[in-house]
This record gives structure tokens, C-alpha cells and sequence, in this order.
């Protein structure tokens, strides 16, 4: 998730451990400075993958380097919200999106 969708989870964790008092920010922001994974652990949880799908590491990697897909390419029910506030859904996602 942090290569593909520049998503990272241990962002939540840590301001939530910053808002129980557990952790100062400063720790917070330290912790955020190391690797997401070991080179070790990338490896161990790639193969993982690769031999849950059933797909080789050249599937993976051309899977990886396509572009992002938002909820809004795929159909749901978004299209009944009415249309002022679906506007204003769309606007927030790709402004969020706009900004990582």
C-alpha cells in the first residue's frame, strides 16, 4: 500500500497512540522516519502473495506499475446519492488524492 496508493496505515496508528497519551509526537515522527518493512520481510511477504494468487513476480510487478483505480471507476450504488452531494463526494476524494 505505501508504493502503490502512498498509503500509510502507521500514520492512524501513531495519532491515535499520540491521542491516548501512550506516545509523544516526537516519537511519533521518529518512528515514521524508519523503513516501512526490512528488505528480509518485503521478500518473505512478496512470496507470500505471489503463491496466494497463483501469479508470477512478473504478473505482480506489472500489476503494481499500473496507475491507481479510485471506488469511482468501478459501479455501485454512488450513483443514486443525489447529484449535488455526489458532486461534492467526488470533489473531496480527488482533493484528498490531489494532495499526498
Amino acid at each position: 500500500m505505501p508504493k502503490k496508493f502512498n498509503i500509510d496505515r502507521r500514520k492512524a496508528h501513531l495519532s491515535s497512540l499520540i491521542c491516548s497519551g501512550q506516545i509523544t509526537r516526537e516519537e511519533a515522527i521518529k518512528e515514521m522516519g524508519k523503513d516501512v518493512y526490512t528488505f528480509e520481510k518485503l521478500k518473505e511477504d512478496k512470496h507470500f502473495v505471489l503463491d496466494k494468487l497463483e501469479i508470477s513476480e512478473k504478473e505482480f510487478n506489472q500489476l503494481l506499475s499500473l496507475p491507481p483505480k479510485s471506488f469511482l471507476d468501478y459501479p455501485s450504488y454512488i450513483g443514486s446519492i443525489p447529484g449535488q452531494f455526489l458532486k461534492l463526494i467526488e470533489y473531496i476524494y480527488k482533493y484528498l488524492n490531489k494532495n499526498r
